[in-house]
Parts: C-alpha cells; structure tokens; sequence
C-alpha cells in the first residue's frame, strides 16, 4: 500500500475512532471547581486505565495526582517513577538541544539546514523548521514511524532519513509564508545535532540535558528495553481501534485485559529527536522545573527570551504552540498516539508548570476536554482541595 492510501486511510479511520470514542454521558463540567474534584471524577469514569497530573514550580513538583494502572495485567499502579512515550513532547527536546548549540556558535538559526546536510533537497533555514514554518511535509506515518527490538540493529538511520526526503523533496510552500506542523523536519533537526555535535541525538540529550538536570536513566531515555516501569499503552476494546493500529504498527500484538486491549510495549522511533523519548513525570518535573526558573545550565538568559516568543504569526514560537493570551501567554506541546495521550504546559509569567500523562490511545478526550478543563481550573487560582 502506498503512502498516499496510508495517509487517506488513516484519516477515516482517525475519524471513526474519534467517533466511537467520544460516545460518553453527557457532562456538567461547571460543576467541577478545583483540580482535585476533576480528577477524582477522571478516576471514577474508568476513561484511562491509568494517568498522571502534576504541577510544577521553580523548585519541582507542586501537587500530583496518580490514578489507575501503569499495567492492568501485571497489577501495576501509576506513580511518579511510571514512565510513558513522550511522543511529541520530545521535540521539546530537540528545539533546546538546538538552541544549546546555538548559545555555544556551533549554529545560527539562520543557517540553512543543507548547510549541515549537503543531500537535503531543501532551501530552509534551522529556524524555519523550529517553528514549522519551513514547508517541509509531514509523511511520517506507516511504515516511517516505529520499529520493534527485533528490527532495531538492521535500521540504517541516516540512509533512511535520505530516502525519505528523496521521496518527499518538495516543499509545500514557500518557507515563511504559512505554517504546517511536520515530524519530519524534527528528524531532520535531530540529524542536524548529530552531525555538529559529532554525538548521537540520544547521546545528546543524556548529556547535555539530562545530565545537567540529574534527570535518572531509569525513567528517562530512548531505549524502552532500559526504562524502569514503562507504562502499558492500551487502546480502545472496540475493532476499530485495533484496525488502525494493524494498519499503521506492523508486527503488533493485543491482548485483552479487562477492558483495554495492550498491544506491544517496547518499541523505537525510526527517527527519535520527532516522538522518541520516554520519561516519567517525576523526571519531567525536573525538566519543566528547569524551564519555569530558566536555569542557566541549560540556556543563557537571552535564548530563554527566544525559546518563548512567538514566531510571526505562526502561533508557534521556535518548539512551543502558544494559547493563551498577550498578557499571560500559555507555551505547550502535546504527545499522543498508539496507547498515549500526553501534554505540558508552561505558565511563563507565573513561573509554573503542569503535566498530564496517560496510557492509552484516546487522546481525544485529554487534548479537547480533560487537560483543558485541568487547565481552566489550574489558571483560576490556586489548588483547593
């Protein structure tokens, strides 16, 4: 099957699902009036088999919240230490190792990404792709997207980051015109680091990140066979839930437990500097603690400024999507697909932070209802329990 016929199926079949798995009792969400009392809701309705929501200041972690469980079948209990993919939050990630290089004029955002990789067949510039405003396209799906344990030592993945931007050389517009969120320029922004670096991406982020943070190995990294209480991704019990995932991760497993169904836990990004990371909300808290003070060990003062200004009007600022408003602009990244529904969010002039992590594929309700109304309540004031 094509790449054109996997990105129409997998739009219908996103859509059904949506469907399918958004079928609940009607809610009267007015009626919840701090965090606690919404979470304690969340646990009751059994829609995740497990999450996680934390709040974070410049000195860690604020107030947590842990429901469910990390694996239904092994009776395992969601904590701080449970680590979850981090999908699209790991761009994150890669936007701050970038602008680490920058801070040491190892790169400048204006630079064209071809000036670090000759073969690309693209006139953008690193900062373009930071904001995705670079035109680049988006066909990360199929078979451009995870790989088992089993597949992983024969995976080549400079060769095949060439050949997907050999099949996918034009631009979709012209840089800086219009804005279009693609994966793909992260794995090419995750490429970048290496070649300046002369490290790995994932030798990167250990080093230079995570290290720097005391961030621990056991809960934070890009090989699921060395994280300590890696959290079962679950999907819906429904057929149409498992259709789309046979569809899109080759060589998977389900097995029914109570009402999820758990398809296979450890697998690889095919590019991880785009959705690779795997981490655990006490680690992050770390992460997003860091963040909120601005710690210099991670960027100077002046880079902190950029990392949270907004790109034109592309609603991105060079990583971050941004809502909120003028005055008290809200700086997030969300992670989801097979088995994860994750976000954080950065409250820059209140110095705060908050996370929400989860184990299965019904991301529909955290993105567009749970983490908004968590959020509503987190930016009305202060937590009542």
């Amino acid at each position: 099957m094509n790449l054109l016929k996997y990105q129409a199926l997998f739009i219908i079949t996103s859509f059904v699902l949506s469907a399918c798995t958004n079928m609940k009792e009607d809610i009267d969400y007015t009626r919840f009036n701090t965090i606690p009392s919404y979470l304690d809701y969340l646990e009751s309705s059994e829609y995740y088999p497990g999450f996680a929501f934390a709040t974070v200041n410049s000195d860690g972690e604020k107030y947590s919240y842990y429901s469910g469980k990390a694996s239904i079948g092994e009776g395992t209990e969601v904590n701080g230490a449970t680590s979850y993919y981090a999908f699209s939050m790991t761009k994150i990630f890669t936007s701050l190792a970038i602008l680490q290089l920058c801070d040491r004029n190892q790169l400048s955002l204006e630079d064209p990404a071809a000036l670090y990789l000759p073969d690309l067949p693209y006139a953008v510039t690193i900062r373009q792709i930071l904001s995705h405003t670079s035109g680049i396209p988006d066909p990360l799906w199929g078979s451009y997207f995870i790989h088992f344990p089993e597949e992983h030592a024969r995976l080549d993945r400079k060769a095949f980051l060439k050949e997907v931007v050999s099949k996918h050389n034009k631009l979709e517009f012209e840089p800086g015109t219009d804005v279009k969120y693609t994966n793909l320029g992260y794995a090419i922004l995750g490429r970048i680091i290496e070649e300046v670096s002369g490290r790995s991406y994932e030798q990167y982020i250990k080093e230079n990140i995570f290290n720097a943070l005391g961030i621990s190995d056991d809960e934070a990294g890009f090989n699921p066979l060395s994280i300590e209480n890696l959290a079962q991704p679950y999907i819906h019990k429904s057929l149409i839930s498992r259709l789309m995932i046979k569809i899109f991760m080759k060589k998977n497993t389900f097995t029914r437990e109570e009402n999820w169904v758990a398809t296979r836990k450890e697998y690889y990004f095919d590019f991880p500097a785009h959705g690779g990371l795997i981490i655990s909300p006490d680690q992050m808290g770390k992460f997003l603690a860091a963040i909120v003070r601005q710690d210099p060990v991670l960027l100077k003062t002046e880079t902190w400024d950029k990392w949270f200004t907004q790109e034109g009007s592309s609603g991105f600022s060079l990583g971050w999507r941004i809502t909120g408003t003028e005055n008290d602009p809200v700086f997030y990244h969300s992670g989801g697909a097979v088995g994860v529904a994750n976000q954080i969010r950065i409250y820059k002039n209140r110095r705060e932070a908050v996370m929400f992590f989860s184990n299965t594929l019904d991301s529909k309700r955290e993105d567009s209802i749970d983490m908004e109304i968590l959020s509503a309540l987190f930016e009305g004031g202060d937590l009542n329990e």
